[in-house]
């Protein structure tokens, strides 16, 4: 009943905060489970983790589906696809360092690599205003930026939220707050191809259904919060609160990075 509680709890939080920022929850919500569920394997908390967001992000869109007006398919469709194919990429990349260098080299190259690029998305909003934006028009662009992302974000297993706002705002001069909108609709696509794969190519994991169901109803409500707060908050609230998980995945990432060294 403990990790029920303790699940519904974190994958409410985590879906406000990612569905408000457009980082995603599994930024939070896999480094969470990561230190608090040591009875939990690397992949079952893949699951967890990739299912809660899926479910925040379709629901936060659904919720979300009256700025979607003014939201520019052309663009979204391919960096999304772009995001697939880089996940995949990724996580090939990931699995073949995992099988010739060990579980531990592995974790270290993992956490320096996301204090790294957390620390550079961090360095990109505090001196935002002083870096020249871009505005990218090509469809080839757009798959080409898709896959880079996709390629890191799945390498770090952090979900490509926080890449995609950075890279939106820098290579598409959106405000954060659109920035915000086109991640959720790129990690809904990335998040399903994943299950997806999952339930074709290597099957699902043994899980604790009572446990799946608290992530889903946790991620639900928690989009939902996030849905009505996102229509409220200007962009200089996201920067922050985007800035604020940045610092959160560096922290963690430090600990992780301590402990294995």
């Amino acid at each position: 009943m403990f990790q029920v509680i303790a699940i519904l709890a974190i994958s409410f939080a985590a879906s406000i905060i990612g569905s408000v920022s457009g980082v995603g929850s599994g930024i939070i919500i896999k480094p969470v489970l990561e230190f608090s569920m040591s009875d939990m394997n690397v992949v079952q908390i893949s699951l967890f983790s990739s299912a809660a967001v899926f479910t925040m992000a379709l629901t936060a869109l659904a919720r979300q589906r009256s700025a979607l007006k003014d939201f520019e398919f052309k663009k979204g469709v391919p960096i999304a696809a772009g995001s697939i194919i880089g996940g995949i990429i990724g996580n090939m990349i990931f699995g073949v360092i995992a099988e010739k260098s060990g579980a531990d080299v592995l974790a270290v190259t993992q956490a320096a690599a996301k204090i790294i690029v957390m620390g550079v998305l961090l360095a990109h909003q505090i001196f935002e205003s002083k870096i020249k934006k871009l505005k990218l028009e090509r469809v080839i662009t757009y798959i080409i930026l898709g896959i880079c992302m996709g390629i890191i974000a799945a390498f770090l297993g952090i979900g490509g939220g926080p890449l995609n706002l950075s890279a939106l705002v820098l290579f598409f001069s959106m405000s954060l707050k659109t920035a915000a909108l086109y991640s959720m609709f790129i990690i809904l696509f990335a998040q399903g191809a994943n299950l997806i794969r999952w339930g074709v190519f290597t099957g699902f994991p043994e899980i604790n259904i009572n446990l799946m169901l608290a992530a889903l109803i946790g991620s639900v409500a928690g989009a939902l919060i996030g849905a009505s707060l996102y229509k409220k908050v200007n962009s200089k609230i996201l920067k922050r609160l985007y800035s604020g998980v940045l610092l959160f995945v560096i922290i963690v990432a430090a600990v992780n990075l301590f402990m294995y060294i």
